[in-house]
């Protein structure tokens, strides 16, 4: 088994999320998805055996850890491409959105991610077309080896979905319960048509 990037010290987060989705719901994750594959309620042997190469994978040993997905859970993949799940997830709401089918994406990215063009292309998007889209920043302060702080300009990164006229939450975390509820809330918000 090779290197694997988990995502310790973010399992409130996923669990968090994953539990306020319902079944049918969709979610992109990053490198770090193993969390978020289990939450959304992939099956630890398969996901074990996808680790490990094995043909009896989830992606049949290919994908290993970086691009894990399990499309019967809504798992659209992880990735090992910063910032990849943005225009993965858009295109899934945009499906809930056009087939009417009730449902909604999510896509975790780290504070790091949003440095890329397809944050703001996807923010801009989803706002515009009021797609049934989640972000979920999981800021854990670095991107690789450098502080956020050193790289963005501002001081909240939640704040700057404002600027594309949706509502953004900035919260612990690890408070598995407040962000049950949160996300609960924001799903229920989507859903109806209120946008991201």
């Amino acid at each position: 088994m090779s290197e694997q990037d988990f995502s310790e010290g973010q399992e409130s987060c996923c669990v968090g999320v994953c539990s306020a989705l319902e079944k049918g719901d969709y979610a992109a994750s990053t490198h770090r998805g193993h969390g978020h594959t289990l939450a959304m309620g992939a099956r630890m042997d398969r996901m074990m055996a996808e680790l490990f190469g094995r043909v009896d994978g989830y992606c049949r040993g290919k994908g290993g850890s970086l691009h894990i997905a399990d499309l019967g859970v809504g798992m659209l993949g992880a990735n090992g491409i910063v910032g990849a799940g943005y225009a993965i997830a858009a295109g899934a709401a945009l499906n809930a959105k056009v087939t009417k089918n009730g449902r909604v994406a999510v896509v975790f990215f780290g504070d790091g991610a949003i440095t890329r063009g397809t944050f703001h292309e996807v923010m801009n998007m989803a706002s515009l077309w009021k797609l049934p889209l989640l972000l979920v920043c999981e800021n854990n302060e670095y991107a690789q080896y450098m502080h956020w702080s050193d790289t963005m300009v501002f001081d909240n990164i939640a704040a700057l979905a404002g600027n594309y006229h949706m509502d953004g939450v900035r919260l612990d975390g690890n408070d598995i319960r407040l962000v049950h509820n949160t996300v609960k809330a924001a799903a229920q918000r989507a859903r109806a048509g209120d946008g991201p």
